[in-house]
């Protein structure tokens, strides 16, 4: 984390990498924490998504994240992530309510661990926390609202979503006794 007003930041970032935990300078500005990349977006720093994420969610998002429509690979990305849930989970619904069905209560249908200890439980009960997140505060107001997102953004999130269906896919399912 680095502290400044913007107009320091931007000098800052100028250079290759900013410089962390300094205060404005400027008498009279307000410190405000902004978090800052060691490379800025905008100087050029990229990396080929399609290697980095999964076969099946790359085909997923590939047509609109190469037609540069970052928001729409995102939201793409986040259906994928639905259905994984749903076919892993073996249920039905959508977003927050597709997540309490899939991995909430005391006996989730998708375990991320055994469960066995307190640690084992926090864990269960932050994976389901974020994806509720990725619902609430990523797909809701990308569905709902007009949203633009940069390459920039939509990589840190597709990342994000690469890393959850790694836990989804690895995680088990519920042991239930079939008469």
């Amino acid at each position: 984390m680095s502290r400044g007003c913007r107009k320091c930041l931007q000098e800052r970032r100028k250079n290759t990498f900013a410089r962390r935990g300094k205060s404005c300078q400027r008498p009279g500005v307000d410190s405000v924490n902004m978090f800052i990349y060691d490379r800025a977006p905008d100087q050029g720093i990229t990396m080929n998504l399609q290697t980095n994420i999964s076969e099946d969610l790359w085909a997923a998002i590939s047509s609109p994240y190469q037609s540069e429509n970052y928001k729409h690979a995102i939201l793409e990305a986040i259906h994928h992530l639905s259905s994984e849930i749903r076919a892993r989970a073996g249920v039905d619904g959508d977003g927050a309510n597709l997540i309490s069905q899939a991995l909430g209560g005391d006996a989730p249908r998708l375990r991320i661990n055994s469960l066995q200890s307190e640690s084992e439980r926090s864990v269960q009960k932050g994976i389901e926390q974020l994806l509720r997140g990725i619902y609430l505060a990523i797909r809701n107001p990308r569905s709902h609202e007009q949203f633009v997102d940069s390459q920039w953004d939509a990589d840190a999130i597709i990342h994000f979503i690469d890393y959850l269906l790694r836990l989804i896919n690895a995680s088990k399912e519920s042991f239930t006794i079939e008469s």
